[in-house]
């Protein structure tokens, strides 16, 4: 659910702000209907006809932002603006058909958490601000943009491989933080008299 405004200050200042609640339930399921003979009889993988259903997950977020662009003359455009966001968590599909995955099926509650929980990974959140002037001069054949910006993403979901299993697997970085400035000049136009 997104709720969005617009609040006109003056004929030269903008607010336009909102924020979006999300609430994702998710009930995925892990399911191996066959596995080949030739790894099914050994000890290490599982036997065909795995499955295990239902395991819930869920995630929550307000993320809001904010805006405001101000016009300082035809030319010169500034603005500066606040937002967050959110990227919901889960249950990594990935999973090789291993006997780790026998857990899910336990009668043992701590023993299925514990197997849910090496499958699942957590929600992704980031948090920011820019700031960013656009302007022509010169009878507009000279255009120069530039934009500051700093975004921090928490736990950050990131897909790894692992050599040792051969599988990839999907997994919460602690923190990143991208910043920057950023200039722009895309070259003079012909100047006409």
């Amino acid at each position: 659910m997104t709720f969005l405004s617009t609040y006109d200050t003056t004929d030269r200042l903008e607010l336009p702000g909102g924020v979006r609640w999300t609430n994702e339930q998710k009930e995925p399921s892990i399911a191996f209907p066959y596995v080949h003979a030739f790894i099914g009889t050994g000890a290490t993988f599982l036997r065909s006809g795995f499955f295990r259903g239902r395991i819930e997950f869920e995630g929550s977020n307000w993320s809001p932002e904010l805006t405001l662009p101000y016009t300082v003359s035809d030319d010169i455009n500034i603005h500066s603006s606040y937002k967050t966001g959110f990227k919901s968590g889960g249950l990594d599909n990935s999973a090789l058909p291993t006997n780790s995955l026998n857990g899910l099926t336990s009668t043992d509650p701590a023993i299925r958490r514990a197997a849910e929980d090496n499958l699942s990974y957590d929600s992704e959140t980031a948090e920011g601000f820019e700031f960013g002037i656009k302007s022509q001069f010169a009878d507009r054949a000279v255009t120069q943009n530039a934009v500051v910006y700093r975004y921090v993403f928490d736990k950050l979901q990131v897909q790894n491989f692992d050599a040792r299993t051969i599988q990839f697997f999907l997994e919460n970085a602690s923190e990143l933080t991208n910043q920057a400035i950023e200039v722009d000049c895309p070259g003079l136009r012909r100047w006409r008299a």
